[in-house]
Order: C-alpha cells, then sequence, then structure tokens
C-alpha cells in the first residue's frame, strides 16, 4: 500500500497510468458486453489494426518531445509510398525505387524542420503547408487512384507471416523496441528531452538545438513512410489518402499515452499503449454494431474524461504542493 501511495502520488505518474487504469475497465466492460472478446482470431485483429496508428503515434512523439507538431505525417504516409508504387510499376528495381520514396519522405521531414526552427515559422502551419502538398501529390502522381503493387520483396520483407503473427505486426513490435532505445536511453533523446522542456538552457548546455529538432521531424517522417510499406504489403496497394484519416488518431494515441504536447516528455510506451487504447474501443464498438459517427462520439468522450481527469489531478497535486 505504501509503495502504492509513493507511486501515485506522483503527478505525472497518476497521468500516465490513467491510460493503463482506463483500458483495464475498457477490457473488462467489453469483455461482458461483446462475444470472444478475448479469443485469439478478435486480438490478432486488433494489433493488426493499430499497426499505422501505433507507428505513426511513435513518429509525432518524437516532433511533440521537442515541443513542436507535424500534421503532415498522414500526407507523408500517403505520397511516398506511391511515389514507390508507380516507379515500381514503371519497371524500376525494387530497392532503387525504395530509395527514392524514402528518400523524398526524409526531404519532406528536413523541411519540415528547417522552416520551422530556422525560419521561425510554427509548426503547425509549416506542417499544414507541406500536408496540403502531400495530399495533392498523391494524386496526382497516381492519378487519384489506387496503385497496385504486385512485388515479390514488398511481400517478402513485409507481408505474409512470421512464427504465426502478420510481419507488419513483428515490424511494429520491433519499431516499438528501436525507438524506444532512441528516445530513451540514447544523448539524442536525452537532448530531445531537453530541448523540448527548455531551448534556452539546452543551448546554454551545448546542445544543438537546431539540429536536435530537424532530426526529430526526419525521424517522424521516416516512421510515416514505414508505415505506408505496411500498409502497401497488407493491402497490395498504394492509396492517395489512406494515411490522412489516421493523424489525429495517432496524436491522441501519442498525448493520452503520457506525451506532453508542451514537450520536454515523451513516450514510446505510452503511445503504443494509447493507439491500442482507441483500437480496442474501435473494435468493441464494431463488433456491437454502432453505427461510425456513435462510436467516434463515444471514443471523443473517453478521450476527454481521459484527458480532463488527469488534468485536475496534475492541478490538485500542484495546489497541494503549494499548501
Amino acid at each position: 500500500m505504501e509503495a502504492l501511495t509513493r507511486y501515485f502520488g506522483d503527478s505525472r505518474k497518476w497521468k500516465d497510468g490513467m491510460i493503463y487504469i482506463a483500458i483495464v475497465a475498457i477490457v473488462l466492460i467489453f469483455s461482458l458486453l461483446v462475444p470472444n472478446f478475448f479469443s485469439p482470431e478478435n486480438w490478432r485483429a486488433i494489433l493488426t489494426s493499430m499497426v499505422l496508428v501505433t507507428v505513426l503515434a511513435i513518429g509525432i512523439t518524437f516532433v511533440l518531445t521537442a515541443g513542436e507538431i507535424d500534421i503532415s505525417l498522414g500526407a507523408v504516409l500517403s505520397v511516398t509510398p506511391t511515389i514507390f508504387a508507380v516507379l515500381l510499376g514503371k519497371g524500376m528495381p525494387f530497392f532503387l525505387a525504395l530509395v527514392i520514396g524514402l528518400a523524398a519522405t526524409l526531404l519532406l521531414g528536413f523541411l519540415n524542420g528547417f522552416v520551422t526552427i530556422k525560419l521561425g515559422v510554427p509548426s503547425f502551419i509549416t506542417t499544414l503547408g507541406t500536408m496540403g502538398i502531400g495530399m495533392g501529390l498523391s494524386r496526382i502522381v497516381a492519378n487519384n487512384t489506387p496503385v497496385v503493387v504486385r512485388d515479390d520483396t514488398v511481400q517478402l520483407l513485409f507481408g505474409g507471416e512470421l512464427l504465426g503473427m502478420p510481419k507488419i505486426v513483428v515490424w511494429m513490435f520491433v519499431l516499438i523496441v528501436l525507438s524506444y532505445i532512441l528516445l530513451h536511453k540514447t544523448r539524442y533523446g536525452r537532448n530531445l528531452h531537453n530541448v523540448g522542456d527548455n531551448r534556452e538552457a539546452a543551448h546554454l548546455y551545448g546542445i544543438h538545438v537546431t539540429g536536435t529538432v530537424i532530426i526529430a521531424f526526419v525521424i517522424a517522417s521516416f516512421f510515416a513512410f514505414f508505415a505506408g510499406m505496411l500498409e502497401v504489403a497488407r493491402s497490395f496497394y498504394a492509396s492517395p489518402g489512406i494515411g490522412e484519416p489516421l493523424m489525429l488518431n495517432a496524436i491522441v494515441a501519442s498525448v493520452i499515452g503520457g506525451t506532453a504536447l508542451t514537450g520536454g516528455k515523451g513516450s514510446i510506451i505510452g503511445a503504443f499503449v494509447g493507439a491500442l487504447f482507441l483500437t480496442i474501443i474501435s473494435n468493441a464498438l464494431f463488433s456491437l454494431g454502432l453505427p461510425p459517427w456513435i462510436s467516434n462520439i463515444i471514443i471523443g468522450s473517453v478521450i476527454i474524461l481521459i484527458l480532463t481527469t488527469s488534468g485536475l489531478m496534475d492541478k490538485r497535486k500542484h495546489e497541494l504542493g503549494r499548501i
């Protein structure tokens, strides 16, 4: 009991713990309402469904940790795999098409970071612009139609199964591990947290603020590209606009998982848990036969409840600390 008191006495841990408490509650409720909720087939479907949002949420976590935001990642997810698919369809070798698509991705990320940090344009405005560019390019390049991708190398790397699990799910967990190490266990990750927390102090400490922030945008774009490749392997299509509806969910997943919108605090595990939370609710509401608009209302209400509760706990903790 004393350990629990110490744990939940920390407002930041309370905030992080809220999402875990919510997941347990949601799982218990839906296990009673949805037949076969705990079946392996259902959880396989949940894991497969959450891949794209999770990978995007990981990417946005790096940018949010820097104290910025990137709303263009959904468009990046759409346009760069589309470029790859079109080049592949014209007979270009797989790895060359992959390199060109990836280069376009990293260039967009660099552009976002450079315009934001060097030219002083707010990241919301910068990425709003690149989002529009990406949305338009994906439709121009693909002639506004899905591009069929039938390539053995794509399927070898990303398609099919590995040890009974879809490879896209395996890749998701690989990316979680690698990004966790990068954000939480490396010098760059520590620098990124410091930059997001206080840029002036980080600069005085000797951290290259400009490079750190630009790299965060590049990393985010890379994850968007990787998410697009996983979707291509899953569906055999590169679809213009496929990533645009996912962007909001990715940001929400990262934030309810503990990443601060104000910067200085990011959580890769939290991004995964946030995506899992959203996917579990969507899966269960779909299984109950509720219309999508009703599901959106319920999901939005639950998100507001969690964030409001954690915010009130933070405020209460701050007030108690002043007594």
